[in-house]
């Protein structure tokens, strides 16, 4: 049996859920090569929209999180009202 590439293995390991950076331990590949990899699995996946959101809002990520806390925290607000 030929044995696999370390791009399929990733592959296989974010098919089973595996974050990149269990990748990047496993199979002891540098963290921008895993994450070519993980960007290639999204795009097999279909999920190449959610690749295109987050390149334009990379550079936002705080930002991004310290509204989803303000959104959640209204959203407990809300109903404490009634």
């Amino acid at each position: 049996m030929r044995s696999r590439t370390k791009t399929t293995q990733a592959i296989k390991l974010f098919s089973e859920g595996k974050r990149p950076v269990d990748v990047v331990i496993e199979l002891d590949l540098p963290a921008d090569e895993v994450h070519a990899i993980h960007r290639e699995f999204l795009e097999l996946n279909n999920m190449h929209k959610l690749v295109e959101v987050y390149d334009k809002i990379e550079g936002y990520l705080l930002e991004l999180q310290y509204i989803q806390s303000i959104l959640e925290d209204w959203e407990e607000m809300k109903y404490l009202r009634y």
